[in-house]
């Protein structure tokens, strides 16, 4: 603020700014201030005129505004989801083609990368499908998956899900879970260059 109050009146040149100013009782409320400056007949800036205004009500009427309409929006895109998800589970019978699909679906509607393991009956953790809205990161998960494939014991994400029939969300993954899943070092690196920041995990029951 007292930069651009400094740089204004340096150049002469009028300006607005909105900042909070606190009040008697402690509570800080949004002003509009605006200055310019009053000038005489050679140009040169004799007086500076101001006023401040309490926008604090505008602002908040916006911000309600914006959090509405993207909750509205947030819902719309939950609907179009199921409606799509609904027409891909019908389109197919080809199980890894509609699962496939489904994942592809997900992203980046409900999430930055999604994917589909299952429980064998040799008691081994397959994934199905993986995508991500970076396809240099798809091929790394990918890659992670093949090398490194799920173990049932695992205390956290797909194998717990899938052992305990339990969902599962960790809301900030820390890098203590990371540690725990890896299988050596290498593992481990590879984890942490995807960028892991939560996780949420459900059960398909049939």
């Amino acid at each position: 603020v007292v930069e651009m109050w400094r740089g204004s009146v340096a150049r002469g040149e009028p300006n607005e700014m909105t900042f909070p100013l606190r009040a008697a009782d402690g509570t800080f409320r949004r002003f509009l201030t605006r200055f310019a400056p009053l000038k005489d007949h050679e140009g040169r800036v004799v007086r500076w005129f101001g006023t401040s205004t309490d926008v604090e009500a505008e602002w908040v009427a916006r911000e309600t505004a914006e959090r509405e309409r993207a909750s509205a929006e947030a819902a719309r895109r939950r609907v179009a989801f199921l409606s799509e998800a609904s027409a891909l589970l019908s389109s197919s019978l080809d199980y890894e083609t509609t699962i496939a699909r489904m994942v592809s679906l997900a992203v980046p509607t409900l999430a930055d990368w999604a994917a589909y393991n299952v429980l064998t009956d040799e008691g081994e953790i397959r994934t199905v499908a993986i995508h991500h809205v970076n396809p240099a990161m798809e091929a790394l998960a990918a890659e992670i998956t093949t090398r490194y494939p799920m173990r049932v014991s695992e205390e956290a994400g797909a194998a717990r899900v899938l052992r305990t029939g339990e969902p599962e969300l960790i809301p900030e993954i820390p890098d203590a879970v990371l540690e725990a899943m890896a299988q050596d070092a290498e593992h481990l690196r590879l984890m942490r260059s995807i960028g892991f920041r939560s996780l949420v995990s459900v059960p398909l029951v049939a």
